[in-house]
């Protein structure tokens, strides 16, 4: 049964996306066992050492095939860039503390591989928070662990991994950020 949200984080481990045109994908919109169509999930792409774009991809036959979608009208995540460190910083004019405070990061359109992906630009030294902008609540993030990573596929994430290991964590805001490496770390845990 799911708990109350609170400020609690899990740590989710590295970004999984290191080399250009490597994909990450093990974060849902929704549960990924749930059986709904179209099923969402967030996926960042490695563009080059040290910049990423976050963007999503939707499946319409329940997980088998996913696709690059990104509608500027109607976006499916929030993402909001926080820099290298969040600080309050009072800039008295108002047009220029807006430009200031609105975090949202450039969005790009790239080709790779064959497929244009449009998406926010995430450093990899930045604080990047996503959350969820599904058109009904809950507005959830889904955690579900994936098979390893063989070799270094391009824009193909590895399959959910099913039986022993296998772990699933509900929570409502995602950070990508840095330590020794890049990672993230999912806030407000519902389910654990």
């Amino acid at each position: 049964m799911a708990q109350p949200a609170n400020n609690r984080s899990i740590f989710l481990g590295s970004t999984g996306n290191l080399f250009p045109q490597q994909v990450a994908a093990d974060i849902y919109l929704q549960s990924a066992f749930a059986q709904a169509v179209p099923m969402w999930r967030v996926a960042t792409v490695c563009l080059s050492w040290g910049m990423s774009v976050v963007t999503t991809q939707r499946s319409l036959d329940q997980g088998n095939t996913w696709g690059f979608i990104f509608v500027p009208w109607r976006p499916r995540i929030h993402v909001h860039d926080q820099g290298i460190r969040p600080v309050q910083v009072f800039i008295p004019h108002p047009i220029a503390g807006a430009l200031a405070h609105q975090g949202l990061p450039p969005m790009g359109l790239y080709n790779i591989n064959g497929q244009l992906i449009i998406g926010w630009h995430s450093p990899w030294h930045h604080q990047v928070e996503v959350t969820s902008l599904l058109p009904l609540p809950p507005h959830e993030l889904h955690y579900h662990t994936h098979e390893r990573r063989r070799g270094h596929e391009h824009l193909v994430a590895p399959a959910i991994m099913n039986g022993p290991g296998a772990k699933h964590h509900i929570f409502r805001r995602l950070h990508y950020s840095s330590q020794v490496q890049n990672f993230r770390r999912g806030i407000d845990i519902i389910q654990y």
